[in-house]
């Protein structure tokens, strides 16, 4: 996967100054531009979904899908 991101310019490698068998995984600043991109999408999506269901919908949906990423991510 990282060298996939490598290639799509989404990450670089850094030598470690201090060990030389170590590279540092960083962003560049198309893959910052990308992200930014991302969260003003899904802003935009989110504020669509709360003019659509109630604020008790709302705020069931924000519940369960919390409950879901906590459950995926472990």
């Amino acid at each position: 996967m990282i060298v996939r991101l490598e290639k799509r310019g989404l990450i670089a490698r850094l030598a470690c100054p201090d060990d030389a068998r170590v590279n540092h995984i960083v962003l560049t600043d198309t893959a910052k531009v990308e992200l930014d991109h991302d969260d003003a999408i899904y802003a935009n999506f989110s504020d669509e979904i709360a003019v659509a269901l109630s604020p008790q919908e709302y705020q069931q949906l924000e519940s369960l899908l919390a409950k879901l990423f906590t459950k995926l991510t472990v």
